[in-house]
């Protein structure tokens, strides 16, 4: 199951950001252009671990249009991500079995697809931010049904992997027999 598309709405200076991903994909840009914001957005969707309770975000990574904006005057954030087949049945029948209530399939190219959005956006009548993580149907409306249920997001965790290595600053140290990751 590999990510092929990333689209990103105001979070930090990503205002909306649409990136299709291949086997190998590399960001080169300039300072403040939004590198490391895209691998954040990444790493916050797609978490080691769950937590129901508060949001993954914090007030800076709100995109401010203006200068008096704060996270709940903001449009809110949206981070929708896309993990697709690229030939009919890739997916192993374990993983097809697993997420089923999940995976969809398109009908005229018998591909299987998952999407996955993760959006925080202030709610004025519960009065706080509001985050929710929601699978996808093809057309980016939320799942209903089992395909909503909370669950599905922890069996959907289990068979992703993201490792983000940030920037190195001593190489030799990251990648030496003590490091804690790299090292074994």
């Amino acid at each position: 199951m590999k990510l092929r598309e990333v689209r990103v709405k105001n979070f930090r200076c990503l205002v909306d950001v649409s990136i299709p991903i291949a086997d190998t994909t590399v960001l080169i840009g300039e300072n403040n252009s939004g590198k490391t914001a895209l691998l954040d957005a990444l790493k916050i969707a797609l978490p080691r671990n769950q937590s129901a309770r508060g949001t993954p975000f914090d007030e800076y990574d709100y995109h401010m249009f203006k200068a008096g904006d704060s996270p709940l005057t903001s449009e809110g954030i949206s981070i929708e991500l896309w993990f697709r087949e690229e030939k009919s049945d890739e997916w192993p029948e374990p993983l097809s079995r697993a997420l089923n209530e999940i995976i969809q399939t398109d009908p005229v190219k018998d591909l299987d697809a998952i999407g996955l959005r993760l959006s925080s956006r202030y709610d004025a009548l519960a009065k706080e931010l509001i985050t929710k993580w929601e699978f996808l149907n093809l057309e980016g409306q939320t799942l209903g049904g089992k395909g909503g249920n909370p669950s599905n997001l922890s069996q959907f965790l289990s068979y992703v992997r993201l490792f983000y290595l940030s920037a190195l600053r001593d190489s030799d140290d990251e990648f030496s027999p003590r490091s804690q990751f790299w090292g074994r």
